[in-house]
């Protein structure tokens, strides 16, 4: 393919360069296909001198750390347009600086879409530093990442022993912040954002040439604010739970408490779960259901407490995968859960638990509070 490319576009010299942007255009467009989402790219050319930072920092810095060149990525636009391989949603840039921007967006034709997207989970990203980053933060707490090291000595022995193994979309395993200590703060990698629902793609893929499962925390968030809220278990099943007595289905519930710890407010959250398609007074039952069970989580619910309780997830998980890496065991995070070869799964569960226990309640098994743990296979 790269070979085909480069003949219809013929360059007088370059040709080096040329089939480097090519493999990259083509390497981005299987994880376009495979990720369903489009491949941005900027035909703004001030973006690709260093004085385009003043413009669009984070694209500045993409286009700039792959050395690409305006010329021909904008030649090679057109060229994949011409050869039928993409489809091209043009984007826009206002010169005066006063409408903003738009980068052009790529998305693999219906023909080419079966032929490119195989090549997709051979993709692999360069283990490179930094794996820890605070988007949007204060300089205070960017610096304060750096003076306490802990994410960054575990991230780094993490991936330096992952490097050597192999599993679908292979890259490094990096934690994420927002603008606080307490934003988000999960663990993240391109194997996650696999497809598993529309298509199960990721639970049959590989590591190390071995099947792999999936365990999952069962109700995470709702478990965990429970847990540090006052050491109180949520039962087995606390969706159906809060099911039975607002009289809708669990799939409805589940949306409800999804959006409620991430929303900063009920008027916030109400606009979103319209999209689950819950009125109001469903909003209502739910909320009023799930604190005649559990009052204490009065505190939870329609707070933004989400991103707190997104950043102890990524504290246990963190936990796990680094006992895993000291133990020669590779664990790839999927957001809440984590996966592994089939036959890890018994530690799995059980390094899950125990690092659950140690962050949420700090009691190692002697309080009320307990995780729930599923596990799915292929």
């Amino acid at each position: 393919m790269v070979d085909a490319v480069l003949l219809e576009v013929n360059p007088y010299r370059d040709r080096a360069k040329y089939r480097r942007h090519i493999e990259l255009f083509l390497l981005c467009l299987s994880c376009s296909a495979l990720f369903n989402r489009f491949l941005h790219v900027s035909l703004n050319k001030s973006l690709y001198s260093p004085s385009g930072a003043s413009i669009n920092p984070k694209a500045s810095f993409a286009l700039r750390i792959h050395t690409l060149s305006f010329d021909v990525v904008s030649r090679l636009v057109a060229v994949f347009e011409r050869l039928g391989l993409v489809d091209v949603r043009k984007g826009f840039h206002d010169r005066s600086g006063g409408g903003g921007s738009r980068p052009t967006r790529l998305f693999p034709t219906k023909e080419f879409f079966p032929v490119i997207l195989p090549y997709s989970v051979y993709t692999e990203e360069p283990f490179e530093a930094p794996f820890v980053i605070a988007r949007g933060a204060s300089n205070d707490w960017e610096g304060a990442i750096h003076s306490h090291p802990d994410d960054i000595d575990k991230l780094s022995f993490i991936n330096d022993f992952l490097v050597d193994h192999d599993w679908a979309c292979k890259g490094p395993i990096r934690r994420i912040y927002g603008a606080t200590p307490f934003g988000s703060g999960r663990l993240y990698t391109p194997f996650q954002g696999i497809p598993a629902r529309r298509a199960p793609v990721r639970i049959n893929t590989l590591i190390d040439g071995h099947p792999l499962a999936e365990v999952d925390f069962s109700a995470s968030q709702l478990r965990l604010a429970l847990a540090v809220e006052g050491d109180i278990d949520a039962g087995d099943d606390p969706y159906a739970d809060v099911a039975s007595m607002a009289g809708l289905s669990r799939d409805k519930v589940k949306s409800f408490f999804t959006v409620s710890f991430g929303a900063s407010s009920k008027k916030e959250g109400s606009s979103a779960l319209y999209g689950s398609r819950l009125k109001d007074k469903e909003i209502d039952a739910c909320h009023d259901a799930a604190l005649d069970l559990w009052p204490d989580l009065d505190g939870w619910l329609f707070t933004d407490a989400g991103v707190k309780l997104q950043s102890l997830e990524g504290s246990i998980l963190l936990d796990v995968i680094y006992e895993g890496a000291k133990k020669g065991i590779v664990v790839l995070p999927i957001h809440d859960a984590i996966a592994v070869k089939q036959s890890d799964v018994l530690w799995a569960e059980d390094a899950m638990e125990r690092f659950w226990l140690d962050h949420a309640t700090g009691s190692l098994g002697k309080g009320v509070a307990k995780p729930r743990l599923k596990v799915d296979m292929p």
